[in-house]
């Protein structure tokens, strides 16, 4: 029996070389690797994020 509840919008991304589906407009559609924490922090649906904040940021 096929579902009547809409699927969620998609895009493709590369994630270590892989083509992966992300929810468009989504945490990761929006910022990659480099995600704003006070943007996350305003989300109703985050408890908290001082976790990462006290995490250095390193690119590789």
């Amino acid at each position: 029996m096929p579902s009547s509840q809409p699927q969620p919008e998609t895009v493709k991304v590369d994630l270590g070389g892989r083509s992966v589906p992300v929810l468009k407009g989504g945490l990761y559609d929006r910022y990659r690797m480099d995600t704003d924490l006070d943007a996350v922090a305003r989300d109703p649906r985050v408890s908290g994020v001082d976790f990462f904040r006290k995490l250095p940021k390193t690119k590789v």
